[in-house]
Formats: structure tokens, sequence, C-alpha cells
């Protein structure tokens, strides 16, 4: 007669079954473990490079520079949000403000507003405009018309908010230092490139 020993197989079921529960669990340690540890990933890159000239009232254009700007810690964020966190997704916050100062500050990436920001004489916080130039390439650009004499202007923010002082400069960069007198129109241009 040939005997059945059901326990037996029911001990094979179980220890198959946490068998499989503790290697599910192994690899769900793995995967957050992996996730935790200090590793970098390049998977892109984002820089930004402002380029600035004048139109002075008599005609004449001055060209002030090409060249890269710097990404502030809390622009690093605010892409970080843009990119990586789904409470961004349907945001109306974008960058897209342009701000000028007369400052000489060294850069700092803790700079949550450029220092000394202009906010007055045709120079204020104005919203740029937006143009796609390529893939993961676009343009920011604006013209100030200065109202009054404006000495010194050299530097550009680019932030995501309007109000001056908000604590959203997300990136900045310096030009050749300009006097604007009334009429003159300055023009920036930023590009942000991503690859």
């Amino acid at each position: 007669m040939k005997r059945t020993d059901k326990s037996g197989k029911a001990v094979v079921i179980l220890f198959t079954v946490f068998l499989s529960v503790c290697l599910v669990g192994a690899l769900a340690m793995q995967e957050y473990h992996y996730r935790d540890t200090a590793l970098t990933i390049d998977i892109a890159t984002h820089s930004f490079h402002i380029n600035a000239h004048v139109d002075r009232a008599d005609g004449s254009v001055v060209n002030l520079g090409y060249h890269a700007g710097s990404l502030t810690t809390v622009g690093k964020n605010f892409i970080e949000g843009v990119l990586g966190d789904d409470t961004f997704a349907n945001a109306t916050h974008y960058i897209q403000y342009g701000c000028l100062s007369n400052s000489t500050d060294v850069f700092s990436a803790a700079w949550i507003n450029i220092p000394v920001e202009i906010a007055t004489g045709g120079l204020e916080r104005a919203e740029m405009t937006y143009a796609s130039t390529g893939n993961g390439v676009w343009t920011l650009t604006y013209q100030w018309t200065a109202t009054a004499t404006n000495t010194d202007v050299q530097r550009v923010g680019f932030c995501w908010d309007s109000v001056a002082g908000d604590g959203s400069l997300a990136w900045a960069d310096t030009f050749t230092p300009v006097t604007l007198n009334s009429g003159d129109k300055l023009t920036v241009t930023g590009t942000s490139t991503v690859t």
C-alpha cells in the first residue's frame, strides 16, 4: 500500500511560499538599498548662457557679452522638482521672469534672490519671451527700455515668480557693466540646454 504524506507536502508548500516571500522581500530591500546609496547617474546636463546688448537711443548697439551663467541651489531644486516631482506636473511655475542688478557681489549658489535687484527706471522684473530652439534647448528673451539713468547694470537673474525678493532665483549671470540712459534698450537672451 502506498502512503501519501500530506503533512510533508504542506511543509514543502509552506517552505516554498516562505522562500518566495523572502526572495521578493530581499529583492525589494536590495532595490531600496540601491536607491538609498550615494550613487549619481548622469542622465543629462543643463547649461545656461546669456547674451546681452544695448540698443542706444542714438541708434548704436553695444555688445555686452555671451557666456555661461551659474545655477543656484534653489534653482537646482526647482529643476529637480519640475523634472522629477509629480507635484509640479500641473504647476504654473516655470522660469519666465528676468531681473537686473548693478551688484558686483561674487556669485553664490546659496542665493535665492539677485542682490540689489533694480526695481525702477524701466528695469523692473519682467516676463520674458520663451522660444524653443531645438530638442532640449530654449531661450528666454526680454528687452528693457530705460526710463531713467541706471549706472553699472551688469547682472541678470532668471526667476519663476514675478515679485522681486520672492526667493525664486534659479540662475544668474553677469555681463559687461553698462550705464543705461533714458531711451536705451537692454536686450538679454538666456539660453538653456539639456543634453
